[in-house]
C-alpha cells in the first residue's frame, strides 16, 4: 500500500451501488450525486472496454464499469477528510472519455475540484476543460495560478490519461498519455487550505461535464515523468 495515495476510486461498482470505494483505506468514499441518496443528478454507471495510452498494450487499464455524466446535472461527491486537504506535493491522475470532441465543447466543464462554492476567495485546486483549453488551477494566498493545455483536440468516445503534478513550493505540470504536455513556475510557498472534500463531474453554477471518468487516484507527493 503507497502512504501517500489519499484517495482511489476504480469505479467498478456498478449496478445500482450509489457508493464508490475508496481503496486507498482512507475512507474517503465517494458518492453517485450529492448523500447516497438515488437522486436525478446521480451520475450512471457504463460498461467500459477499458484504456490505452496511444494503443500501448502496456500502459492501460482493464474493462469494467466506469462513471458516466450527461452534461445537464451530474455530479459525484466525496466529503472533506483531513486526508484531503493537500497542500505541498499533488499528484491527481484520471482517465477521461468525452461524449463530444473537445472542439465541440460549448462552454467549460468540470471535470473534478477540490474547491469550496466561493473558490476565488478560498482555496484548493481543480481542472476544467473547453473547448480552447484543459486548465488546472490552484489557489495560494487568494491568488489563482494556472497551467493550461491550450487547443486539447480530445478526440469524442476516445480514453485519454490525464494527470496533473503540483511539485512543491513552485511549479505544475499536465500530462495527458504519460507526455507532459505543459510546465508553469508559479508563485513559491503552499496551496492555500480549505475544508471540503472532492467534487466530479460539477462545481457551483459551472457547466457540468459531459462524459466518463474511471480510476481516479489522488497523492500527496509528486510523480515522475516516468
Amino acid at each position: 500500500t503507497d502512504d501517500k495515495l489519499m484517495a482511489e476510486y476504480h469505479m467498478d461498482e456498478g449496478g445500482t451501488s450509489q457508493t464508490i470505494t475508496d481503496t486507498s483505506g482512507n475512507g474517503n468514499t465517494l458518492y453517485r450525486g450529492n448523500d447516497g441518496t438515488t437522486e436525478n443528478d446521480d451520475p450512471t454507471w457504463v460498461s467500459s472496454d477499458g484504456g490505452q495510452w496511444d494503443g500501448r498494450s502496456d500502459i492501460q487499464f482493464s474493462s469494467g464499469d466506469s462513471l458516466g455524466f450527461d452534461g445537464s446535472d451530474d455530479g459525484a461527491t466525496a466529503a472533506s477528510s483531513s486526508t484531503l486537504r493537500l497542500t505541498h506535493n499533488v499528484t491527481a491522475e484520471f482517465w477521461i472519455k468525452l461524449n463530444m470532441n473537445s472542439n465541440d465543447i460549448p462552454s467549460v466543464q468540470n471535470i473534478f475540484t477540490h474547491w469550496t462554492t466561493g473558490w476565488l476567495s478560498a482555496g484548493g485546486f481543480g481542472m476544467d476543460i473547453s473547448s480552447v483549453r484543459m486548465h488546472l488551477g490552484i489557489m495560494k494566498s487568494s491568488t489563482i495560478y494556472h497551467c493550461r493545455y491550450n487547443n486539447p483536440n480530445l478526440i469524442k468516445d476516445n480514453w485519454y490519461h490525464i494527470a496533473f503534478v503540483h511539485e512543491y513550493p513552485d511549479t505544475l505540470r499536465i500530462y495527458v498519455n504519460g507526455t507532459k504536455i505543459n510546465e508553469s513556475t508559479i508563485a513559491s510557498g503552499a496551496i492555500q487550505d480549505v475544508d471540503f472534500g472532492l467534487e466530479f463531474g460539477r462545481f457551483a453554477t459551472q457547466p457540468y461535464l459531459n462524459g466518463t471518468l474511471d480510476e481516479f487516484r489522488l497523492y500527496n507527493k509528486t510523480m515522475s515523468d516516468d
